[in-house]
């Protein structure tokens, strides 16, 4: 039986007495390397494993073993950022959007549509008329002093308008009433097909 001494490249010392196959189970296991340096009873000097007659086909079949794989420690995890990152935005989302529709707007000056200096005698002759007033923060619609909601308003315009036999309406809305208010009784005069919506500005009084 032919035994073989082994030792790593350039190393004064080697481990002796090894036949081919533990060289072999050696080198499966990561213990020596083909570069590593092998010589045999008919050998005058070490050679390389991967260039020794009886190994180098051996060592030519060998595939190393992958590197050990080392954490990145400087590596960090961006996923608990990004999950906090989409919960601010949906937030913010979510509470801009309920502000927004929070929002009540100062309804503009009428253009086009006020008559100056009428009287409310005459207003009656022509018109309907609607008002509008904020109670107990919330506003109250009254179509020729009746208590009307607002889903209804449409309806009690025709109703009187057919009574009536007026094509006007007069609105008059506190200052104090959403914007959302006076779209609202638009809408439904619009509904109602009057010829013309006439708003009602009170002066103050001296």
């Amino acid at each position: 039986m032919n035994l073989w001494n082994v030792r790593h490249a350039g190393s004064p010392r080697s481990v002796d007495g090894l036949t081919a196959e533990t060289v072999l189970d050696g080198v499966r296991e990561g213990i020596w390397e083909p570069s590593d340096e092998i010589i045999g009873p008919d050998d005058h000097d070490w050679q390389p494993l991967e260039r020794h007659p009886v190994f180098a086909q051996a060592m030519a079949d060998f595939e190393p073993p992958p590197p050990p794989a080392h954490p990145d420690e400087t590596k960090l995890d961006m996923n608990p950022l990004i999950d906090v990152a989409l919960v601010l935005l949906i937030f913010f989302m979510l509470t801009t959007t309920y502000q927004e529709l929070r929002k009540e707007f100062q309804p503009p000056e009428p253009q086009g549509n006020s008559q100056q200096g009428i009287r409310d005698e005459q207003l009656r002759q022509v018109t309907i008329r609607v008002t509008a007033k904020l109670e107990d923060g919330q506003p109250v619609y009254r179509v020729e002093g009746e208590v009307v909601a607002e889903k209804d308003l449409e309806s009690k315009f025709r109703q009187l308008k057919d009574s009536m036999g007026h094509d006007k309406l007069a609105m008059e809305v506190d200052p104090e009433v959403p914007w959302r208010a006076v779209i609202a009784i638009q809408d439904a005069a619009s509904g109602a097909n009057f010829s013309q919506i006439i708003r009602v500005i009170r002066q103050p009084s001296s």
